[in-house]
């Protein structure tokens, strides 16, 4: 940058005030451009520290904005991730309520059948010794001789309570 240092301003104001028509003023005026002297100002000087500056900026503009997406990107996965957690729970929640109410309908026949018997047992055969099979436990399809002399248990009463 270049300064210009003014030797003669302030006197050329005035003599062009005094009398704006004069021939006179009009040299004078130039005189006054060229009598200006040129000087180095001590802001050409850049300090060191500046382009390091210029370029760290440079650097970490482009690496802020990366950030700034990615921290974005980050939350609407979130924010998705939290929506479709909460819609999945309620699913859960709806299909947990539906498998209490399966499991007390199931519940509630298992205790109907057996009194609906006892009321009424018409077309229903009564669980004795004579009528009831014993198998015992198998891990081959062979039949093993000793296991069909299995004898039932001994039970004193005729008339054995319903069971499932």
């Amino acid at each position: 940058m270049a300064v210009a240092v003014k030797t003669a301003q302030g006197q050329q104001r005035k003599a062009h005030r005094a009398a704006p028509l004069n021939p006179k003023a009009h040299s004078q005026k130039a005189q006054a451009r060229q009598s200006f002297t040129v000087v180095k100002s001590l802001r050409d000087r850049t300090p060191a520290w500046l382009p390091a500056v210029i370029r760290l900026r440079k650097v970490s503009t482009p690496i802020a904005v990366g950030g700034v997406g990615l921290v974005l990107a980050l939350y609407g996965m979130n924010v998705l991730l939290e929506r479709e957690w909460g819609e999945k729970y309620a699913q859960l929640q709806s299909a947990q309520r539906t498998q209490g109410g399966l499991m007390l309908q199931t519940e509630r026949q298992k205790y109907q059948i057996p009194l609906a018997v006892e009321a009424a047992p018409q077309n229903y055969v009564p669980q004795t010794q004579k009528n009831t099979l014993f198998l015992a436990p198998g891990s081959s399809g062979a039949v093993d001789p000793q296991s069909e002399a299995i004898s039932p248990p001994e039970l004193t009463s005729e008339r054995l309570p319903i069971g499932y």
